[in-house]
């Protein structure tokens, strides 16, 4: 299984633990045109710093790239830790 790894803010970090995000944007730039061009079934989710940080590993359903932005749809959480 492919895993991407992501940082996030704390307060889109909370939505997506509360299941009100299910879809998570990112600019289009060189690094994720690099980045996004392979298949991921997952996505790793962290917020802050250091080896104690909260994490979410989220399902990925698709990566859409739309004109201004990539759309990362997102499904169940399958695993969290450091909350």
């Amino acid at each position: 299984m492919n895993r991407l790894h992501l940082s996030i803010y704390k307060k889109w970090f909370d939505e997506i633990l509360n299941g009100t995000k299910t879809i998570e944007f990112r600019e289009i730039k060189p690094y994720y045109d690099k980045l996004l061009k392979n298949h991921f079934d997952e996505v790793k989710f962290v917020n802050g710093y250091g080896q104690e940080r909260p994490f979410l590993v989220v399902k990925v359903t698709k990566i859409i790239k739309r004109k201004e932005f990539y759309e990362i749809h997102l499904d169940n959480i399958i695993e969290t830790g450091n909350l």
